[in-house]
């Protein structure tokens, strides 16, 4: 190490404050659970990452953003149509005034997001099932673009 590295006066040298706590309400939960679906996403993992975002949508089943996360992993899995439901019920609770967890705003434009990827993946693959299960591997059918 150079002496300004040593002595803490290199430019790069700052401090940081971090606060670990343990997750205790639903919030932080879905929080922890979208975080983990994400970083399993990042690096490929898209089993792991539905099965977070699956975990996220049981904590919290009005989260938008948890819905909306779990119907982009079925996209993952080649199976759009059955995250149709789950775009179908993002698409209500945005109507009826949202997520009351939701930290930040989402755009004007999102429940128009949500409509136009179902309605994607429903003419391109035909009807909705009647109710979906949890991601079980890739099948043929059609993929909905995402933002």
């Amino acid at each position: 190490l150079t002496r300004y590295v040593r002595d803490g006066q290199a430019p790069v040298t700052r401090e940081l404050n971090l606060e670990i706590r343990q997750v205790t309400n639903i919030g932080d939960r879905l929080d922890d659970y979208l975080q983990q679906a994400f970083l399993a996403s990042r690096v490929g993992r898209f089993d792991e990452a539905a099965m977070w975002a699956s975990q996220a949508v049981a904590v919290h089943p009005f989260s938008v953003i948890a819905l909306a996360e779990s119907a982009h992993y079925w996209r993952f899995h080649g199976r759009c149509m059955e995250g149709v439901p789950m775009l179908r019920r993002a698409e209500g609770i945005m109507s009826l005034g949202g997520d009351p967890l939701l930290v930040f705003p989402l755009p004007e434009s999102y429940p128009d997001f949500l409509q136009e990827a179902a309605a994607r993946c429903e003419r391109e693959s035909g009807p909705a099932p009647a109710s979906p299960g949890g991601p079980e591997g890739p099948s043929r059918r059609t993929r909905f673009a995402g933002p």
